[in-house]
């Protein structure tokens, strides 16, 4: 498995007689989360937060805790190689993932006509070429997709079905070389409609919502993903690629991690650097520490997500909840997901 070798040679060894209370301690400082949650936590159980993002309205946040009964190192390892493709309930048709840009990385990035939700983004995405407005696309990607798809263009569903893979292929083998060479500060602006946005400003708003979170994040922040301009790139541990079906409607991205050795465990940074549609970016941060279980090393996990949507800015009162809800659901699933495949690993 990738990189495992890689962790676990780092040396992050279990204190002896680490208690969970340390780490526990420790996160009541930034976190949700609190000494007394410590029991729930060990035995099993997986424990969600909504979190805090007044000043931005489009923006939605949860913590979350929960336990892996693998050694910390195993666990960092096991989170970066983890395809959660997999599970039929994630609804993800395809993924992949790479340590560097290769020739072929996204050869395998195709669509199917018949997976749910198919037919609707095939049809919106031959609207955006004539001028709809229903994808995150710069001007230059906007340009593109009209010079595929206007009149006379296409004359058969099929044919379309290859055309509009090959654009959004392109189009995250694009955003993928960008972010290469001129990290997330160089990534271009998108559009939707009379709105822009770059993915740079809407991470640093919703860290700016959690000033005591961002704090403790600093030191990864601050030396891979947001890590200034003109300064060199720093480039993740891991791509990945998904298309996969978001409400009633197919969506892909385009995402990076970075996991660093911290204290006794690791942090690791997870970030969605492009999204097609239903929610334009999205932060995940990760803590682990090593914690003794009935005399098993084991590893608990801090987990706090970010997204950002437009939809949820004109959600008020009762709507609003329901969408903290879903989200909340969501999150879990494949927390406890992840939880089960890696509690099986020998």
């Amino acid at each position: 498995m990738k990189g495992i070798l890689l962790l676990l040679l780092m040396g992050v060894f279990l204190p002896p007689g680490l208690r969970a209370e340390e780490a526990f301690k420790e996160w009541e400082t930034f976190s949700l989360f609190k000494a007394g949650d410590m029991e729930d936590v060990t035995d099993g159980e997986i424990l969600t937060r909504m979190g805090s993002v007044g000043k931005t309205p489009e923006a939605l946040s949860i913590q979350m805790c929960y336990l892996v009964e693998q050694p910390v190192a195993k666990t960092a390892a096991l989170l970066l190689d983890w395809d959660g493709a997999k599970h039929p309930e994630m609804q993800i048709y395809a993924s992949h993932s790479f340590k560097t840009l290769q020739p072929g990385e996204f050869d395998p990035f195709k669509f199917v006509s018949t997976w749910p939700g198919m037919e609707g983004f095939l049809e919106a995405t031959k609207k955006e070429g004539g001028g709809g407005n229903v994808f995150a696309l710069s001007v230059e990607e906007k340009k593109r997709l009209g010079e595929m798809s206007g009149p006379g263009r296409i004359e058969k569903p099929e044919e379309w079905t290859i055309l509009a893979g090959e654009f959004w292929k392109e189009t995250l083998r694009g955003r993928c070389e960008t972010f290469e060479k001129q990290g997330l500060a160089g990534m271009p602006v998108s559009f939707v409609g009379p709105r822009q946005f770059q993915t740079l400003s809407q991470v640093e708003a919703m860290l700016a919502e959690e000033p005591r979170v961002a704090r403790r994040f600093d030191g990864i922040l601050r030396s891979t993903l947001l890590t200034p301009l003109p300064g060199p790139v720093v480039l993740p541990d891991r791509y990945y690629w998904d298309i996969f079906k978001a409400d009633s409607i197919v969506a892909c991205d385009l995402g990076v991690m970075y996991s660093r050795p911290f204290q006794n465990g690791f942090q690791i940074v997870e970030c969605q650097i492009y999204v097609s549609n239903q929610y334009e970016s999205a932060l995940i941060l990760y803590e682990l520490r090593p914690i003794l279980v009935g005399g098993r090393e084991c590893t608990v996990i801090w987990r706090q997500d970010f997204i950002t949507s437009p939809f949820f800015k004109s959600l008020t009162g009762l709507l609003g909840l329901v969408a903290e809800q879903v989200m909340m659901a969501d999150v879990e699933k494949s927390a406890k997901l992840f939880q089960k495949d890696a509690n099986k690993v020998k």
